[in-house]
């Protein structure tokens, strides 16, 4: 690594893009408590304003690079979370209709990612997709909804993965789901749940291990991919042993 170089240049950009997506949900959550404008317009804007961010960058790609990633990266995760405020805060949206914008927020994601051949942009949208949950959450328990929406954003991440042969982003993905799950129990214990937490860890351990061997199969998978594979097993024996 030279270090002038990725200080100056690449880490600076990477801080600026993941505090865009930051500013953007916590604005969003600050005109909320401040009544500043309609839920309607809070909507309307974050869409704006995330696809602008990915234009931009497509725009720029080519000629700055790195500023260009950035601002793609940063426009996609704004989307999922804009995605996910409109069904979670507003109801606006439907299950099946937040379900159809999330998928195309995620293909958009990803398809950014392998186009500009960023990892980068792969990881950001990561993080972003796996922060939408919590940083958007209104308290209620919603397991389907929100297992299903990181049941989709690991299909997305497979996908890649499968493609660019980036088995890091796979490891980080399991990594993502164990910590949501542990999340979600943190924040809703209790008898009512334990046939749901032991479902939800019988559903990522078979889909990470059924994504292992497809992998595998396409010569995709790594060390790292072993490791996804092994983790959510691990992840559902110490979820065994809490709940018990």
């Amino acid at each position: 690594i030279h270090w002038e170089n990725f200080t100056a240049v690449k880490l600076m950009s990477w801080i600026g893009g993941f505090t865009l997506f930051l500013g953007a949900v916590f604005f969003a959550k600050y005109s909320i408590d401040n009544g500043w404008l309609t839920p309607v317009m809070r909507v309307g804007a974050g869409f704006v304003l995330g696809a602008v961010a990915v234009l931009l960058g497509l725009k720029l790609h080519g000629r700055y690079d790195v500023t260009g990633q950035t601002l793609a990266a940063a426009g996609a995760a704004s989307l999922y979370a804009v995605c996910f405020s409109a069904h979670a805060l507003y109801g606006f949206l439907g299950p099946i209709e937040t379900f159809g914008f999330l998928t195309l927020v995620t293909v958009l994601s990803f398809l950014l990612a392998a186009r500009m051949n960023s990892r980068y942009i792969a990881v950001l949208a990561l993080l972003g997709g796996f922060l939408v949950p919590p940083l958007v959450s209104t308290g209620v328990d919603r397991p389907l909804g929100l297992f299903g929406y990181i049941t989709l954003l690991n299909v997305g991440l497979w996908a890649l993965v499968a493609r660019k042969g980036w088995g890091f982003l796979w490891f980080l993905a399991a990594g993502g789901t164990a910590l949501v799950m542990a999340g979600w129990w943190n924040k809703f214990p209790g008898l009512a749940n334990v046939n749901v937490a032991a479902g939800v860890c019988l559903w990522f351990t078979a889909f990470f291990a059924a994504a292992q061997f497809r992998l595998e199969k396409l010569g995709k998978d790594d060390r790292w991919t072993g490791h996804a594979a092994g983790a959510l097993p691990l992840f559902a024996l110490l979820m065994a042993g809490a709940l018990l």
